[in-house]
């Protein structure tokens, strides 16, 4: 189950930062609680509204994510490529860090899902 976004507050689930990531704007969106198949499409919305050149995607409170969850950051990232624009996950750790280590070895063709840690 998805639980929802955080800092920023809920009434603004994702805002663009002032300062910048590569030099470039970008938009943070953070994600709490679980991500599944359930939350995938809320997620993906969020992920690619706005026009910010950089989406980076705080995972430091996340607390789950599967196949399904990951299919959120694909379906951004096939946005955001096709917009030109890049997709930066960062922060998640114990089990989601584990699985996007994984996912990240397996789809290193890839070089607009940034995965830093």
């Amino acid at each position: 189950m998805f639980h929802g976004y955080s800092s920023p507050p809920v009434d603004r689930p994702f805002a663009t930062d002032p300062s910048s990531f590569d030099g470039r704007p970008q938009t943070i969106v953070k994600i709490c609680g679980e991500l599944d198949a359930a939350s995938r499409g809320s997620v993906t919305r969020r992920c690619t509204e706005g026009h910010a050149p950089v989406v980076t995607v705080d995972l430091s409170e996340l607390t789950f994510i599967d196949s399904g969850g990951y299919s959120a950051f694909s379906a951004a990232r096939t946005t955001l490529d096709q917009q030109q624009r890049a997709l930066v996950l960062i922060g998640a750790v114990g089990e989601p860090r584990r699985f996007l280590d994984l996912i990240a070895l397996l789809d290193s063709e890839s070089n607009s899902l940034r995965w830093h840690t």
